[in-house]
């Protein structure tokens, strides 16, 4: 029934933009991973929350600027006159494909960038599928045993930062594939560490977050929030040496 899908249209769940915007804020400097207090962390959500807020705010104000009974009885109320008016549907628009669509994709996109791949990525499309199958499966088990590791540790202690954290060792095991190849393909989608995303300071700059999805935590251990923005940009860009993926439209 209706009633019992509103709760998923309701405005308060975070898209995948608005978390993507949070990470590319969260890289724009060293990331320190220490486990704050909970109320520390609670007054980051709540601060969070208020941002996003007042973002969604701001980018669809234009719309509303001009809006009056007056212009609506002359006709000459478009609020898509403005190229600006179109930030706010694109930036909380829905995706263009399911994960699945993307991973389906790639191996076919790239099926004729076979040596090119070998010869400067060090991997060909296949195996970069299969480290990221591997990567999606380990992520899933461990966020769903997040519940009963909770359950063995004080409440202050709670996080659910290690299951979205995994080693190369993990991934060259369960895809059976050698862990240096792992790495050119982890290294691939890897974000430069100690804040490699100083240029995104507004949205309309690049947000190396979007193309770049993996975070480092050192030599072997790697952070990976949102797994759907590593297949979308492993059909993107992985031929094209990386250039950098910008919202163009944004910029209007």
């Amino acid at each position: 029934m209706p009633d019992n899908l509103a709760h998923l249209s309701s405005g308060s769940q975070l898209i995948r933009t608005e978390i993507s915007t949070l990470i590319g804020l969260l890289a724009r400097q060293a990331i320190d991973y220490t486990l704050p207090e909970p109320a520390v962390i609670q007054e980051y959500l709540h601060q969070a929350q208020i941002l996003l807020d007042e973002l969604h705010r701001a980018l669809s104000s234009v719309w509303f600027k001009h809006l009056n009974p007056e212009n609506f009885k002359t006709g000459g109320s478009d609020p898509f006159s403005a190229g600006s008016a179109l930030r706010e549907p694109i930036f909380y628009g829905g995706d263009a494909a399911y994960s699945f669509q993307y991973r389906e994709f790639a191996e076919k996109k790239f099926a004729s960038d076979h040596n090119w791949l070998l010869a400067n990525k060090g991997f060909d499309i296949s195996t970069a599928v299969a480290i990221a199958n591997a990567l999606r499966d380990v992520l899933v088990e461990k966020l769903t045993a997040v519940p009963k590791v909770l359950k063995n540790k004080p409440w202050w202690e709670w996080t659910v930062l290690p299951a979205f954290s995994f080693t190369l060792g993990e991934l060259a095991q369960r895809s059976r594939t050698d862990p240096q190849v792992v790495r050119r393909v982890i290294g691939a989608f890897c974000l430069e560490p100690d804040g490699g995303n100083a240029q995104f300071t507004s949205l309309q700059e690049y947000n190396a977050a979007n193309a770049t999805p993996i975070l480092s935590l050192g030599e072997s251990k790697f952070i990976l929030f949102q797994h759907y923005s590593l297949w979308r940009q492993s059909t993107r860009a992985l031929s094209f040496g990386w250039p950098p993926t910008v919202p163009i439209l944004l910029r209007l």
